[in-house]
């Protein structure tokens, strides 16, 4: 039943009529302005001023977690708005207009709440003022117990599910619904219980999802509620809640220490801590015993969580990189939830990582080794070189891991860098058990030509990270290329032999086309130690045909279509040297 209004009246006669007071003292209406009450079943209430600067104030007591709307249809004279809690605390403002009305769904706050309108440049105004709260379909659900399903009536209903809870006692709340619903958990007190470390609750819409653990934090009954995220259609919704026990935590060392933690019931959870100084570069590793693929989540120190990889259960030293870089000062959590029945048990390790390995590596082929002694550090060779040179560089690890590609210390995909910093070319680096074809770069440039052109005169620098959490030793070599040796071969098949002498070294071989004839292209590099490749390439540059000499190769052209100089442009592969015979034949 609506309350009865009282017009012209004063604050403290308005106060007076509750047991406790609305709003301090500090925020109470004067003596001369208007005050009413509104329920919240959208009964209208007029309100006028007849005075400048005279105020109205409308108090409505809130129910957190229900659909709250507020419309203001303002008189011939503008006003505005703001909604105050009962500490005097702004919630919103707004003006009034009839065809913008405030809806807050859920709304957060519970008690009684002021409305303080005023005129605009302190005209009279008057206005019509509802309060509509739009309450919920309800149920009761009990830890363990079977679940229940609700559906609204109207699309603008929320559904909400009490809950008993003892003090500390812990719920992991499972949810499906027909919509995409938000969801929040309302304390007995009326206000918003953050979810344990806030890890993409949700509520499906095929299966029942992990929609928020939660912690009571005093006795009394607690409410879970769902409200749709779009109207226009109604819906439903299941719910269950599940009793867990604290998640299993522990304070990790920075110094790369194992510490082992299992979860034994059903939902729950993982929670391990670790403190740093200053901002530090780490290198997190995750392992687990148990069948089922577990994700976890870093909260960095001022920041929201971000997903981390699985953690790998392929034992010691098949974790991936749980994370590698650089992590400010102050304290970051790791939260892993094993997630429905699945029990697991994780050993965690994090390393602060060390600077960088580092040495000059010199171009005329004497090897560099270097060894990174704690995961996550890497390996940084520098090259001098002056503006144009060509340089061909080899890589091989000491053990079977291959790193990741080419990587900086602060996780940029850089490879071989030029003296600004610009990226001159990417590669790998393969282990000497692998293959003997698999010890070097994989790309320094186009064509697996293994090389890289010095376009600036300086310090070039390549940096070697380990993909996986494992120190290593990682050999370097590289040699200045000189220049292509020439030759000249006559279109009769007598072949012609160049020689390399260093790796990347090309051999060029011209030889007279005609356009529209058919050639044969041969190639034997029978003794090598490396297969070789051939491009045949017209005289106005383009790459026509090629073929692999593996130790022999031949092919037969289509009909040239231009006739001039044309030319073999013959390379071994990986860090091959040798001779190699090159002929060129007439098809026919």
């Amino acid at each position: 039943m609506r309350l009865t209004r009282i017009r012209a009246i004063t604050a403290a006669v308005a106060l007076a009529l509750s047991v406790t007071p609305l709003v301090p003292a500090a925020a109470a209406s004067a003596a001369d302005d208007v005050v009413e009450w509104a329920t919240t079943d959208g009964e209208p209430v007029k309100i006028a001023t007849t005075s400048a600067d005279q105020k109205a104030h409308v108090f409505f007591t809130g129910s957190a977690g229900r659909h709250l709307i507020v419309s203001c249809d303002p008189g011939t004279t503008a006003s505005s708005y703001v909604i105050q809690r009962a500490d005097g605390s702004e919630l919103k403002k707004s003006t009034c207009d009839a065809h913008k009305p405030l809806d807050f769904d859920p709304f957060r706050d519970s008690g009684r709440l002021r409305m303080l309108f005023t005129g605009e440049n302190g005209q009279p105004f008057s206005a019509t003022v509802k309060v509509l709260m739009i309450e919920d379909v309800t149920g009761t659900v009990t830890p363990g117990g079977a679940p229940l399903t609700l559906a609204a009536a109207k699309p603008e209903q929320n559904l909400s599910f009490a809950l008993p809870l003892r003090a500390g006692q812990r719920v992991q709340m499972m949810c499906q619904s027909t919509a995409t619903p938000w969801i929040m958990m309302v304390d007995p007190r009326g206000k918003a219980v953050e979810e344990d470390f806030k890890a993409f609750a949700r509520c499906g819409s095929s299966d029942p999802d992990e929609a928020g653990l939660y912690t009571a934090g005093e006795a009394g009954t607690y409410r879970f509620v769902i409200y749709p995220g779009s109207r226009g259609r109604t819906y439903s919704a299941t719910v269950s809640a599940v009793s867990t026990l604290p998640d299993v935590t522990a304070e990790l060392a920075t110094d790369g220490t194992p510490v082992t933690l299992a979860t034994t019931v059903a939902y729950q959870r993982v929670k391990a801590t670790f403190s740093l100084q200053a901002d530090t570069r780490v290198y997190i590793t995750c392992e687990r015993k148990g069948s089922a693929f577990t994700l976890a989540w870093l909260y960095k120190p001022r920041y929201y969580g971000q997903v981390l990889d699985g953690c790998q259960d392929d034992g010691p030293g098949g974790e991936p990189t749980f994370f590698n870089g650089l992590l400010q000062a102050g304290t970051s959590t790791i939260l892993i939830n094993p997630g429905g029945e699945n029990t697991d048990e994780f050993t965690l390790r994090v390393h602060t990582v060390p600077a960088p390995v580092t040495a000059e590596l010199p171009l005329d082929g004497t090897p560099v080794t270097l060894e990174t002694t704690t995961p996550g550090q890497v390996a940084q060779v520098t090259v001098k070189a002056e503006g144009g040179e060509r340089v061909w560089i080899g890589c091989r690890l000491g053990s079977h891991r291959a790193p990741k590609r080419w990587t900086d210390t602060d996780r940029a995909r850089v490879g071989f860098t030029q003296p600004g910093g610009q990226i001159l070319a990417q590669g790998a680096c393969n282990a000497a058990e692998d293959s003997p074809y698999n010890d070097y770069p994989s790309a320094f440039s186009a064509s697996s030509r293994y090389t890289a052109t010095m376009t600036k005169a300086g310090t070039h620098t390549l940096t070697v990270a380990m993909n996986t959490a494992e120190t290593n030793t990682v050999t370097l070599w590289a040699y200045r290329i000189p220049g292509n040796v020439e030759a000249t071969a006559a279109a009769d098949g007598v072949p012609v032999t160049v020689e390399t002498t260093v790796p990347g070294q090309q051999a060029h071989v011209g030889f007279t086309g005609v356009a529209g004839s058919r050639y044969t292209l041969s190639c034997d590099v029978t003794g090598s130690s490396r297969t070789g490749t051939v491009w045949l390439t017209s005289p106005s540059g383009k790459q026509v045909d090629l073929t692999h000499c593996s130790p022999t190769g031949k092919i037969t052209t289509s009909p040239l279509t231009e006739s001039g100089d044309f030319r073999l442009e013959f390379f071994f592969e990986k860090d091959g040297t040798g001779k190699a015979a090159l002929a060129v034949t007439p098809a026919g």
